[in-house]
């Protein structure tokens, strides 16, 4: 069996993070090697689903687990940021890279969990705008063309939707469409 231990690194890091992978870094540094720590963050929350998963999980020396995180903004599902997998069930046998955003090394080998970790952004009236400026602009290319896609897709059903209600609303008075047309015959 699996011995984890959770950790928030918003309550439990010592002091101020200026470096995320740091701060994750620093509890793996005593890590016995048949344990793991299952990072969560201050707005997430671990589903008991995966907790139950977890502690039955038999014991394969895999360095880490990639594990589904449900996306929410302000309590709304974002089709556009999920699913995502992150790296949070880890062993002493990978280190954290990058200040922000951090990612584990070794990438392999690696099992996933589907079981979630649901995510709750919250951001107030002010902020979005500015985080989505910022969060668009530092995405990779391929994250860009997947939000201008849903974005494009989002207008597509608008369009279709109001197509919908016009076709509707001619079919209930076929008279003014065909007039409208110039379609009707004098009789």
């Amino acid at each position: 069996m699996v011995t984890f231990r959770i950790v928030d690194l918003g309550r439990d890091y010592p002091g101020k993070i200026e470096n995320f992978a740091e701060a994750r870094n620093s509890f793996l540094e005593n890590l016995p090697d048949d344990e793991y720590i299952l990072f969560i963050d201050s707005d997430e929350e671990a589903s008991q689903m995966l907790l139950n998963y977890v502690e039955h999980l038999p014991f394969a020396g895999t360095p880490y687990y990639r594990i589904r995180r449900i996306n929410l903004m302000n309590g709304i599902y974002r089709e556009a940021w999920n699913p995502e997998y992150q790296p949070r069930l880890v062993s002493n046998k990978v280190r954290w890279f990058g200040r922000i955003h951090e990612g584990v090394k070794p990438t392999k080998p690696c099992m996933t969990i589907d079981f979630p970790i649901v995510h709750n952004s919250k951001a107030d009236k002010e902020y979005p705008p500015l985080l989505w400026r910022w969060h668009f602009v530092s995405l990779p290319s391929y994250s860009k063309l997947f939000i201008i896609y849903a974005g494009l897709k989002k207008s597509i059903e608008m369009m279709q939707q109001e197509l919908r209600q016009a076709n509707e609303k001619s079919s209930a008075n076929p008279v003014e469409l065909q007039s409208s047309r110039g379609e009707l015959e004098e009789s």
